[in-house]
């Protein structure tokens, strides 16, 4: 059991450190967009990535391109900051200035990033486990949660859903390094044990 949980850890150390390599062209954009994410500075930048994130959806709405469009346009951007990003991040930034606390950061970042991605994969293997254990429960939730998700779609619009999806997404970080995501969560986890008790 220790080799197993010993193999995991080591396992994400490489993951880590080939994130770190992939990102190292990137440090000094990662550290400062994790600090803006987690709301480090400042009590506006929540105010400041929904405000970004609405302009961008009120120009795809306005503009009212197809899907093959906006991915397409999605894959060229991604692919010009790709390219030019790097380079731009080379002349802003200053190598010789990167410190020991933002070397500290990207670590917690990279560290942040494996860990998500670790508590992704356990969870899709418990609920693969619960359909070898308990394949009516899985078929039952699956099921349901799928007719009321294709029921939400077919009420709400599309980019609507979407838009709500990415905002979430992007305020994700600093709600839960303000610790709000945990309150909430326990104040719901609490209400269902006092609905199950009844």
């Amino acid at each position: 059991m220790a080799d197993s949980t010993d193999s995991r850890s080591s396992g994400d150390t490489v993951i880590q450190n080939q994130l770190k390599n992939h990102l190292k062209d990137w440090k000094h954009l990662v550290v400062k967009l994790y600090s803006i994410l987690i709301w480090e500075a400042s009590d506006i930048y929540p105010l400041a990535i929904a405000s970004v994130v609405s302009t961008i959806f009120l120009l795809i709405w306005y503009l009212d391109t197809s899907i093959l469009t906006t991915l397409s346009v999605i894959g060229i951007v991604a692919t010009v900051m790709d390219y030019g990003l790097p380079i731009v991040n080379h002349s802003l930034f200053n190598p010789n200035k990167w410190s020991a606390s933002d070397e500290a950061k990207f670590e917690t970042i990279c560290t942040e990033l494996v860990n998500n991605w670790t508590v992704v994969i356990k969870a899709y293997s418990q609920w693969q486990n619960t359909k070898n254990s308990n394949p009516k429960l899985y078929y039952a939730v699956l099921l349901s949660t799928l007719l009321s998700v294709s029921w939400i779609g077919n009420v709400v619009h599309n980019l609507l859903l979407t838009y709500l999806l990415v905002v979430f997404v992007a305020l994700f970080p600093g709600l839960k390094h303000r610790g709000l995501i945990d309150k909430y969560l326990s104040v719901a986890m609490s209400s269902v044990c006092k609905l199950k008790r009844n």
